[in-house]
């Protein structure tokens, strides 16, 4: 279970999800929240194309998530703490 800001990094980097959080982090919760919520998006955790191409596990869109079967290349996110986030 991730703990940290930083060890959520590896779920999320290769998201498309990551678009909708671009420039919140000026916005105080309460404003984050009601333009997140205005989105409409609903968001999951599993197996995804990433936006580099590999089949990855993290948290995505739901309508980007594989169906069971579509995994065979699957890239796992790196534990490595090297900051070099090569997978």
């Amino acid at each position: 279970m991730p703990k940290t800001i930083g060890s959520l990094i590896p779920w999320v980097i290769h998201s498309r999800m990551l678009d909708d959080f671009e420039g919140l982090h000026y916005m105080k919760s309460d404003q984050r929240d009601a333009v997140l919520t205005k989105l409409g998006k609903q968001y999951g955790f599993g197996k995804f194309r990433g936006r580099d191409g590999k089949v990855r596990l993290g948290l995505e869109y739901k309508e980007y998530l594989l169906a069971e079967g579509e995994s065979e290349d699957l890239q796992m996110p790196s534990p490595s703490h090297s900051g070099s986030g090569s997978s």
